[in-house]
């Protein structure tokens, strides 16, 4: 059994790092508040953690830990912020080690000094050691080869360290130093040296702003065995996440296909209960079953949440049925589940839903404009193609008008048209971020497929995982957890595909 929320507090911080890095937990406030309630404690762990080669790791925790290890800012963290910064793969030193440091004091000065024998560019660390608000001979020598180093940046180091004793080394400096601008520069710093000066307070840092109040697993990089764990949580987010991935992978066991239908029909949240009806109703299944979930999708009283998981299921199952189509038009009559009819349409695939998309382009409900720009794709509505670049404008509509035109898009079916098609739609849409690219190309390797071609990209516009070469301490994006979902996480609408193969195909 996975860890789960309420296991947390219970859990050693590093059992709480090693299950974050494995996307098995996710990076939220509530796995954060189990680590910061350990105290300066948890610092052993963290070290030992950052110490740990792991290959069954996805993420690199780097900037997480340096987030607590600045929280506290204390000596006890000096071993963890020295192993932070060994591990620095760009010259800056992010701002929150560095005052990191700054707020511990005197008790780094010596890890600190012992890290810069070790450095081949320890420019970074002298800024810090300049700031540490410490007077040691050593940090003077240290500023000192800076300036031999750097007139510039070694003057700056010493106007910041603020010592008396630097004079000589500056006037020296200024001697060999040849530009007016620069001479100007340390003239004055020479001037100003020993001067009272208030000392600069490092930025108020509020960790918890940086996290989720709640996030989900990484599920789709979960194992079988993980997934059929997580059906079991005491998280019903996380059940119907584990029950999608699930359905999208198609693995269903005899004991998978049981457990399944007790969460179907026994579980408290009606949207565990869609996604798992809709993992259990696949083509070939047992007509038992499809007629429990005919009368399951019938019953008022059953909350739409799940009546909409049902219909998208009878819908994407249902070549060309008659109830089915019934039920589709029902809920479209209904404004507050059209948008879910129009879902359903596009995965019936019946031309006679088609007219749908273009009537509600221009709905002001914007889910079911969603899905109508979604449509036009589905149904190849090739008509409409000079619709699509007004819609790219609009940012909500952004990706689905993006999908749609490279759907649509004229095309010679081999890999130079696609390239080609690319081309044109970057120039159409204004430039492609690398996710959006990511998209258009999706589709359009999509198109070659069917046109029993190769590949134009393949992976080429896929998205790592875990921080790459150079990446390291990147701060990590702040991103929606709306409606811009990752191109491979199961779809929000709850269908079981991966976004990409979904509401974003």
């Amino acid at each position: 059994m996975l860890l789960s929320p309420g296991e947390y507090a219970r859990a050693p911080v590093i059992e709480l790092l090693r299950e974050a890095a494995r996307g098995r937990i996710p990076l939220d406030r509530r796995w954060l508040r189990a680590i910061l309630e350990s105290g300066e404690a948890c610092a052993p762990d963290l070290y030992a953690f950052l110490r740990e080669v792991d290959d069954t790791q996805l993420y690199d925790l780097s900037w997480d830990i340096l987030n607590i290890a600045r929280h506290f800012a204390t000596p006890a963290m000096i071993p963890v912020l020295i192993e932070l910064a060994r591990r620095i793969e760009r010259e800056e030193w992010p701002e929150p080690l560095k005052d990191s440091f700054r707020l511990i004091g005197e008790p780094a000065l010596e890890p600190l000094l012992q890290l810069r024998s070790q450095l081949a560019d320890p420019s970074e660390l002298d800024d810090v050691l300049a700031s540490l608000g410490v007077r040691d001979s050593r940090i003077l020598e240290a500023l000192a080869e800076e300036l031999e180093r750097d007139p510039v940046l070694g003057a700056l180091a010493l106007s910041i360290y603020n010592d008396p004793a630097a004079r000589p080394l500056l006037e020296k400096a200024l001697e060999r130093t040849t530009a007016e601008a620069d001479r100007r520069e340390l003239r004055d710093i020479i001037e100003r040296l020993g001067e009272p000066r208030e000392t600069e307070a490092p930025e108020p840092f509020d960790i918890w702003s940086l996290y989720p109040e709640e996030g989900l697993p990484d599920f789709e990089e979960l194992a079988s065995e993980d997934l059929v764990a997580l059906l079991e949580s005491p998280e019903p987010s996380w059940r119907a996440g584990a029950a999608a991935e699930i359905r999208a992978r198609g693995e269903l066991t005899p004991e998978i296909e049981r457990r399944l239908l007790a969460l179907a029909r026994e579980d408290s949240d009606p949207e565990v209960r869609g996604i798992c009806w809709r993992a259990l109703l696949k083509p070939g299944a047992p007509a038992a079953l499809r007629e429990e979930v005919l009368a399951r999708l019938a019953d008022p009283s059953a909350p739409l949440v799940e009546r909409r998981h049902l219909l998208l299921a009878v819908a994407d199952t249902e070549d060309d049925d008659a109830l089915v189509r019934r039920w589709i038009l029902d809920f479209y009559d209904n404004p507050a589940t059209r948008a879910a009819a129009l879902e359903a349409m596009r995965l019936s695939a019946n031309p006679n839903f088609a007219r749908y998309m273009r009537e509600h382009l221009t709905d002001p409900d914007l889910e079911v404009r969603r899905q109508a720009v979604l449509g036009l794709g589905s149904f190849g509505l090739r008509a409409e193609l000079h619709r699509l670049p007004a819609l790219m404008r609009d940012e909500a509509l952004r990706w689905e008008a993006l999908a749609s035109y490279a759907a649509l898009a004229p095309m010679e079916p081999s890999r130079t048209g696609a390239r080609r098609t690319l081309q044109k739609i970057e120039e159409i849409a204004g430039g492609l971020s690398e996710e959006e690219a990511s998209i258009v190309a999706e589709v359009l390797d999509d198109r070659l497929s069917d046109a029993g071609q190769p590949p134009a990209f393949g992976e080429a516009f896929g998205q790592p995982r875990g921080a790459t070469e150079g990446e390291l301490f990147e701060p990590p994006v702040t991103v929606s957890r709306g409606r811009k979902v990752g191109r491979n996480e199961p779809c929000p609408c709850g269908s079981g595909k991966k976004y990409k193969r979904c509401c974003g195909a």
